[in-house]
Parts: structure tokens; sequence; C-alpha cells
């Protein structure tokens, strides 16, 4: 049955600035070919997919006032509904570096503003006022200066209480607290998960049991994304491998936001599980084909959905 409701929520959002290269000269001066600004944060790129795709959503939002304006200016574009919460300081303002023959992008991460107690507060008032007994809320990207992984492990639980599930995507908690919010997908990439885990997989065994691991504590969908390699899943639909065609990467900066978007957006429509999972894979390779953070054009996810290829394994 589809959510009666979805909220995206962005903590820690980002005005994100990608500049593409013809090549990079540590001590000489570079010229920019071309520059792209979104207003971004994966919480903030599930939403924006999603709105893509026809999935309409509510993003409740962390900010720092002092540079809001540039960040909305390029968000309201999307025309997606909103609530904020103000903080002192800035919004993270990050710069991808996009150089011509080099497949890796040149991340520089910024810091951003502190999520202050009476802020948190604000936020868990927005989200008593939209969370239904039927919703979802995707909690994702980075946690913000001023708020540990308890605390959010908190504020998550606090929405399952209301009635909410929980679609999980950060690299800020321990596995203690993944398995502490028990969400009903958690969506990591290879690195993170094994960050998490505190391992690193030989082989898709590894993979395997690790997923597993949460499974026996109740997360419902496991999707670890393996960027050009495709995905694995673990969960209601059994455990399962899904390769991708080969592509030529424009960013892959919030592709597995995309990835995120694409799962729910098949849920939404009532798609099976498989197909869901088939079209969060080709939703995650189609944001490959776009300039930054944007979202996958319909005609790039129809094409590559028909080339997704599912393995299954011995359910888990």
């Amino acid at each position: 049955m589809a959510f009666d409701r979805i909220i995206t929520l962005s903590l820690n959002p980002v005005i994100d600035t990608t500049l593409h290269l013809d090549g990079l000269n540590i001590r000489a001066e570079n010229r920019v070919l071309e520059e792209h600004f979104e207003a971004a944060g994966k919480a903030v790129n599930v939403a924006r997919a999603l709105k893509r795709a026809g999935v309409e959503s509510t993003a409740v939002i962390a900010a720092g006032r002092d540079n809001w304006g540039r960040y909305l200016k390029a968000f309201s574009r999307d025309e997606i509904p909103f609530r904020v919460v103000f903080c002192p300081g800035n919004l993270r303002e990050n710069i991808s570096l996009v150089i011509d023959g080099v497949e890796d992008v040149t991340r520089l991460m910024r810091s951003g503003f502190s999520l202050e107690e009476g802020a948190l507060d604000e936020v868990m008032g927005h989200l008593s006022q939209l969370v239904t007994p039927h919703s979802l809320v995707v909690a994702a990207g980075r946690l913000p200066g001023g708020m540990d992984g308890d605390a959010f492990s908190d504020l998550c639980l606090r929405i399952q209480e209301m009635g909410a599930k929980i679609a999980l995507d950060t690299s800020s908690l321990t596995l203690e607290q993944v398995k502490r919010i028990r969400p009903w997908m958690f969506k990591p990439n290879l690195d993170e998960f094994e960050d998490l885990m505190g391992c690193r997989f030989q082989d898709e065994d590894g993979v395997a049991a690790a997923a597993r691991e949460l499974r026996r504590v109740g997360v419902s969908h496991v999707l670890v994304s393996l960027g050009k390699d495709g995905m694995f899943y673990s969960g209601e639909a059994g455990a399962m491998r899904l390769t991708v065609p080969s592509l030529t990467v424009k960013s892959a900066v919030g592709a597995g936001d995309s990835l995120t978007a694409g799962f729910i957006a098949g849920y939404q429509a009532g798609l099976d599980w498989i197909d869901c999972l088939r079209q969060a894979c080709a939703f995650g390779s189609a944001a490959c084909l776009v300039d930054g953070t944007n979202p996958p054009n319909e005609e790039d996810v129809k094409r590559i959905l028909q080339r997704v290829q599912v393995f299954r394994r011995d359910a888990l």
C-alpha cells in the first residue's frame, strides 16, 4: 500500500557548485569551462528526483540563515513544498571538480551551521504536523554540527512513534544506532556499508552476511549501492544482485539519492519489489548522465531500465 505522505528530512543541506575543467594544474590558473549550481543535500536530492517522477513530497529543512536566500533561489525552481527552521550561520557550500578524462569527481567539502537545541524542537514541531500514521520520512545526509548520532536516533524513534516509517541514508551513525532505528529502508553505498560494519568485504557473500545482520533486527529493505557495478539488495523480496549497463558518466554526485527516489517511486506506483529495485537502479544510473546533482531524465531512465539485470541469491 502506498504511503499517504512522503516527508524528506534535511538537517544539513548544501549548496552544490559543479565546475568543469579541461585539466587541473595545482600551481597555475585553471579555466572553468562550465559551471552548475544546485540546492542539494541528500534528502533534498531525493525530493527533487521524486518530483521529477511525479511523486509529491514535503521537505523539512534546517538551514543557516545567512545564505538561505541563495539556496532558496535554486530550490524554489522545483516547486517542492517545504518547512524551514533557521539557525545562525551559513549552509554548507561544496564544490565538485569534474575534470575531462578523469572518471572520479574531486569534491571540496565545507562546514556549515550548527543545529541548536531549540531548532531541533522546531523541526520536531513541523514533523508532528506533517507525519501521519502511514507516512514515510526520508532521513538522509550528514548530521549538522551540534547533533550527534544518539540525538538523531532519538528523533527517528519519535517519528516512528507517530506511525511513520523511516528511509535512512546517512554515514553519520554507528551500527548500533542504525539497529536501534530499524528503518524500513536503509541505503548505504559500499564504502559506507564497510565503514559501518567495520570491515572490508572480500566478496558478495560478505555483503550478504552484513545485510543479513540488519535484516535480523528488523530492517525491511537493505539497498547497497555499488556504483557502476549496480546494487546488492536484501529484504522482503529475498536477496539479489542487480547490474546496470556501462555508461559515460557526467556526474555521479547524488546518484545514490536518485536510486533511493526510484525505489520509493516504484513502491508508490504499486510495482512489485523486483520492479522497484530495477527502477531504483535505472534512476541511479540515469542520474549519472546529467550535470551536478540534478534528477535523472525520464527517457534515460526508460532506456536504462530495459538493461538492468537481476540475479537472485538464496533468500536471506
